[in-house]
């Protein structure tokens, strides 16, 4: 379909994905689910899943009759390759709607005051603001939109047969959710439309439809499926989320006190928050809705240099071996004699830097950087895993996730016991890992979470906690001592950090 893995790139910096690849690719998995497990089809319950967070699709005036009168004869994406108003479709790859997300901000006064309403400043790749651009870059095409999806409610809606609304946790990625009212807000529908749409709140918000309840089955499977593939015609549809909730319910991140920490090429956190203590930041970070708990939100975090600013540390002065790197490490005590190290081989994101290439070393009795030459490489070694741990506390203090009880770990840095030794004393609570790896996180939250709405459908609708039977092996418990000398470095650590950013 004219893409390069998936993805058709502009000189724009926008970035789209033609809706049908979706069709099609859910054509192949339903044909190898019945190829090779054609006994179990029939005993299939309930579907949900996942789809890519932000990426949006723009059905046309004649999809609905298309979708729900499918041929079972014949695969969808033949059926459906002219449902579509607007072909292609921007994904979270897109970073060419930054005109609109500056208009949204400053129709709503600011970055702060959109993050208090829909949990996240405008970010170019949130749907809403790609919505804004679609409207003015092509109005032709959008007058023949009837509905506006994404790529997780157009997996619901394929397999209920009709239009469905977006789930209440992947709209929280759009800009566009107010969090308090879980309604589609005004105040940004009115700025998406601009002159260019009469009437946009009801308008814009016909389009979108009502939000689906996550934890709650909408529908019986469309008679396709069953005719095609051999479902059950009582199999239940679960509305579909974004594959970063779906991750936290993957890995049975279920209650306040629980932090996901993924170490992989960049870092990522994701933390269960109580809705009272939980604090959107118009600079950094995301809040969403939580697909599995409506008492709670989702705090998370993303940090660009990772795995690969550790890996270059280690090349550097450890012989490009971790057994040596971790032996240097360990020649050093918790706190790094007073030495803050921040390394940003890559522009960072949380918080922003605008410069690559640079790493600020100070030492206990300055506020401003020493020679990096005149930092002996142990001390390096354990600056920088001291630096990812604590600004993973402090930025998701930031959030409002203040009493963090347990750590989960994935990602390939997760394997190294030293680096989770440091995470664990600097948090001051035990890191444990999922026994067998948590690698199709996402997908196995789609299976959780269809199992969860079948259990509050059970309670006549009535929510019910989410208790995924998840194993998890215990790695490390934290040193008291050292968590204290950790408390007491966290004031200097977060003014340093700021220091940083301004030079």
């Amino acid at each position: 379909m004219g893409t390069q893995n998936g993805v058709i790139h502009g000189p724009d910096g926008s970035a789209t994905t033609p809706s049908l690849v979706f069709i099609a690719a859910l054509d192949r998995v339903l044909a190898l689910l019945k190829n090779e497990c054609p006994d179990a089809v029939e005993r299939i319950v309930a579907v949900s899943g996942c789809g890519q967070q932000h990426g949006s699709v723009y059905w046309g005036s004649n999809a609905a009759s298309l979708i729900a009168e499918m041929n079972p004869e014949v695969e969808m994406r033949e059926q459906l390759q002219d449902a579509f108003a607007i072909s292609n479709g921007p994904i979270w790859m897109d970073s060419s709607s930054t005109k609109w997300c500056q208009r949204l901000e400053r129709d709503l006064g600011g970055p702060q005051a959109v993050a208090n309403l829909t949990g996240s400043r405008a970010y170019e790749r949130f749907s809403i603001n790609q919505v804004a651009k679609l409207i003015d870059t092509h109005p032709n095409e959008f007058k023949n939109v009837s509905r506006i999806s994404l790529v997780s409610s157009l997996l619901t809606t394929i397999f209920a047969g009709r239009f469905v609304g977006i789930d209440e946790s992947d709209a929280t990625g759009m800009n566009a959710l107010d969090l308090k009212s879980k309604i589609w807000s005004a105040d940004v529908l009115k700025s998406v439309g601009g002159a260019a749409v009469k009437n946009p709140e009801s308008t814009l918000a016909n389009l979108l439809g009502p939000v689906a309840t996550p934890y709650l089955p909408v529908d019986n499977i469309s008679s396709y499926f069953v005719e095609r593939y051999g479902f059950s015609p009582k199999c239940k549809v679960v509305p579909f989320t974004g594959d970063n909730p779906s991750t936290l319910a993957g890995l049975g991140i279920s209650a306040a006190g629980d932090l996901a920490v993924s170490l992989g090429t960049s870092d990522t956190a994701f933390a269960v928050v109580a809705k009272s203590a939980c604090k959107p930041s118009g600079i950094e970070g995301h809040v969403l809705l939580n697909p599995v708990d409506p008492d709670t939100f989702i705090a998370m975090l993303c940090f660009k240099n990772g795995s690969l600013a550790r890996e270059q540390i280690r090349d550097k002065h450890a012989n490009g071996e971790w057994a040596d790197f971790n032996s240097m490490l360990s020649k050093t005590e918790p706190g790094n004699n007073g030495f803050v190290g921040f390394f940003h081989p890559e522009p960072e994101i949380t918080p922003p830097t605008s410069k690559p290439e640079q790493i600020h070393i100070f030492d206990a009795n300055s506020d401003a950087p020493v020679s990096v030459a005149s930092v002996a490489p142990e001390i390096q070694i354990r600056a920088i895993i001291e630096q990812h741990a604590l600004r993973l506390k402090q930025h998701t203090q930031i959030l409002g996730v203040s009493k963090v009880k347990r750590i989960l770990v994935s990602g390939g840095a997760s394997a190294n016991f030293e680096i989770l030794r440091v995470l664990s004393n600097v948090f001051g609570v035990p890191v444990y890992e999922t026994v067998g790896g948590s690698t199709a996180a996402a997908a196995y939250g789609g299976i959780l979470r269809a199992q969860h709405a079948m259990a509050c459908e059970a309670e006549g609708g009535m929510y019910v906690p989410f208790q995924p039977d998840i194993q998890v092996r215990l790695v490390v418990e934290p040193d008291s001592a050292a968590h204290g000398v950790y408390q007491a470095a966290m004031e200097r650590f977060e003014k340093l950090e700021r220091v940083v950013v301004a030079l």
